[in-house]
């Protein structure tokens, strides 16, 4: 996509590639990104040039931040956030990769480190993401020093450092953890004693209590900062959530 239009006297050319869009005036050429874009309230879209030496050509005056006020810059940030739509749809369908890295935990005079899952950048898809979260939910996180951000502790996972692995892999490592089964049996424990909650209230014809939890109040009721949430298997199959006010 190329755009040509003049202003105050000068010729400008601007050309997307990719997610950048070149802008070329006299002999001054720029490269701007989709943050270099904006629309004002009542005169429209502009292009976000940051050049002393273009404000000074354009206004004759000092200044180092031109906004090009131009209907072109609308269409120009559309293509650019077009075509960085494509680019991470496209990521989202690869693979994710893991390095595997050590982490202090204090002092390496002690060898006080442990190994965590640093992931690659890219962007993720809504799958990759959830078994991330699971992953961090189940194994926690570390930061590789103070401070820094925070990766997946791998101590527990038949990994090598320096060694690098597919969210796949690391999933089927986590699978044979003693932690993760242990995670398993007590899912299917829970979820046996919730189907036969709903058995018994097939057969009785009355609700049968699921399993209960104590929050903050919602304020409903003045002189109260407890409640007890309560969840009952009724006969149609369905649930319902009883709230209790402890006062």
């Amino acid at each position: 996509m190329k755009v040509e239009f003049s202003k105050k006297g000068f010729n400008f050319s601007v050309e997307v590639k990719g997610e950048n869009a070149i802008v070329e005036v006299e002999d001054l050429s720029f490269e701007l990104g989709w943050k270099d874009f904006s629309k004002h309230q009542e005169r429209g879209w502009y292009y976000i040039i940051r050049s002393k030496e273009l404000f000074s050509k354009l206004t004759g005056k000092e200044g180092d931040t031109v906004k090009l006020l131009h209907p072109s810059a609308e269409d120009v940030a559309n293509k650019i956030e077009e075509n960085r739509e494509k680019r991470l749809d496209a990521e989202k369908n690869k693979e994710l990769v893991f390095k595997v890295e050590e982490a202090d935990l204090g002092s390496r005079a002690y060898n006080m480190t442990t190994p965590i899952l640093v992931r690659k950048p890219k962007a993720l898809s809504d799958e990759q993401r959830e078994m991330t979260r699971k992953l961090r939910s189940l194994f926690g996180e570390t930061a590789k020093f103070a401070g820094a951000t925070k990766h997946i502790k791998a101590r527990e996972l038949n990994v090598e450092v320096g060694e690098e692995y597919t969210l796949s892999e690391i999933v089927e490592l986590a699978k044979k953890t003693d932690r993760y089964q242990a995670q398993e049996t007590k899912r299917q424990e829970a979820d046996k004693k919730r189907d036969e909650a709903f058995k018994e209230a097939r057969k009785t014809g009355k609700k049968v209590e699921l399993g209960r939890m104590t929050v903050s109040c919602n304020g409903e009721v003045s002189e109260c900062s407890t409640d007890i949430i309560i969840e009952y298997a009724l006969p149609n199959g369905k649930t319902k959530t009883d709230r209790i006010h402890t006062y």
